[in-house]
């Protein structure tokens, strides 16, 4: 009987070990897939964050084109707006000299009247 129980020991042993070695290699796997897991979230959060600034990007250009247009469309119409007063201001120089040339020739007459 003694020898049977000396026989079980190393056994017992082994399945112990086994049993040991067993759960250190899950406890790693699990790690391993947790890690795995962390690292495809991060990618797709990476992903969407890329996308995100494309779209970003994408919409900033078109706001710059849509400034740049309003900018050009600003400059001329302050380019016509000044041209309407340059000739506005000719057409008011021009009444006042017919104006100041018909008193001095109303004047004229009146002396010589």
């Amino acid at each position: 009987m003694g020898n049977n129980i000396s026989e079980f020991i190393p056994i017992f042993l082994g399945v112990i070990g086994s049993g040991f070695v067993g759960l250190i290699v899950y406890v790693f796997t699990s790690q391993s897939n947790i890690t795995s897991k962390r690292i495809d979230t991060r990618s797709k959060e990476n992903e969407e964050n890329s996308q995100a600034i494309s779209s970003v990007k994408i919409a900033l250009k078109g706001m710059e084109e849509r400034i740049v247009t309003l900018e050009a469309g600003q400059a001329k119409n302050e380019r016509l707006i000044n041209e309407k007063f340059d000739r506005l201001e000719q057409k008011i120089d021009k009444l006042f000299e017919m104006l100041f040339h018909s008193k001095l020739n109303s004047k004229s007459i009146k002396e010589d009247g």
